[in-house]
């Protein structure tokens, strides 16, 4: 029991420390800024957003998300944005803030966009939350890392059109690195995104967009996710994604005026299920229309959230 209980929350370490820079979003297409800092300045409208995610419900402890960001353009061919964010995971804690800066290349079918981010953070481990069997056990003894400030930076590229959307990115540039006094070694793992979509519409009431992640984590088996969504009337959103040997992901939002709402729920379909119903996520998004004058004339929104279909 006691080895149980060590391999336990030495995956909980790791799990918070590796990830924590880039939690895991069942919504992320929405927030692309939060992977690829080149996403910014491409979108037709510039927005505010409150996501929110609570994962494994059932467990207590259980790993919680929320983040306030914004995105926009500014001069004539750049874009801006960040985020603050909190993350909780059991005894671990981290928040910080990040920014973005993305660069707009406009050629003659699409736009080619370079982004760069630095984010600083704050992670916490409260041993006086951990329940353990031998207080005194040398895998938790003595404080680990109470209180850390960590640097770090991404990089991205991002391709798009009036149509279609790809993007590569790297995330933790700056492998920062967590020691405990005693034994425990913890590294942040550098991770690759690339993703992409595609807007094929059906009629004049219907657009579907498939897409597709892949995530490539230092050390780590690769991530896949892949699936649809759909715009309807320009007001409804509804979609299906699949991330490999993990989840079935149903989601359904709507927007009126400017306002976006979106809800998701993961169904979970890994070891998981037995102690977990699954996993919520929420969005809040306010859009507005920019007035700066863009020579890189951004063609591709996400989901036309706002409802401008320009085809």
């Amino acid at each position: 029991m006691k080895t149980l209980f060590k391999i336990l929350i030495l995956m909980m370490l790791q799990v918070s420390v590796i990830a924590q820079n880039t939690p895991q979003f069942s919504l992320r297409y929405y927030d692309i800024q939060i992977y690829n800092p080149a996403i910014v300045g491409s979108t037709v409208y510039d927005q505010f957003m409150l996501h929110h995610r609570t994962q494994w419900l059932g467990f207590d402890g259980r790993p919680t998300t929320n983040i306030i960001s914004y995105s926009g353009t500014i001069m004539q061919n750049s874009g801006i944005g960040g985020y603050v964010y909190f993350d909780k995971a059991g005894p671990t804690q981290h928040y910080g803030a990040n920014l973005n800066y993305a660069y707009h290349i406009v050629f003659p079918k699409f736009n080619v966009s370079l982004g760069l981010s630095s984010t600083i953070s704050q992670y916490r481990f409260q041993t006086d939350q951990l329940l353990a069997p031998n207080p005194n056990d040398p895998v938790i003894a003595g404080k680990f890392v109470k209180s850390s400030l960590m640097p770090d930076a991404s990089a991205g590229v991002y391709m798009y059109n009036r149509k279609f959307y790809a993007g590569l990115s790297i995330n933790q540039l700056i492998q920062s690195r967590l020691k405990q006094a005693s034994k425990l070694n913890v590294e942040q793992g550098q991770r690759v995104y690339c993703m992409g979509g595609y807007n094929v519409f059906i009629n004049q009431d219907i657009e579907l967009i498939p897409n597709a992640t892949i995530i490539a984590i230092s050390s780590e088996p690769w991530q896949f996710e892949s699936g649809v969504r759909a715009l309807i009337s320009d007001k409804f959103i509804a979609g299906l994604n699949y991330r490999l040997n993990d989840a079935l992901i149903a989601m359904a939002g709507f927007k009126y005026t400017n306002w976006l709402f979106a809800y998701s729920y993961d169904i979970t379909l890994s070891l998981v299920r037995k102690y977990s119903s699954g996993s919520h996520e929420i969005i809040l998004a306010y859009q507005f229309e920019n007035r700066t004058t863009r020579k890189h004339k951004p063609l591709y929104d996400a989901d036309l959230q706002l409802g401008n279909k320009r085809r």
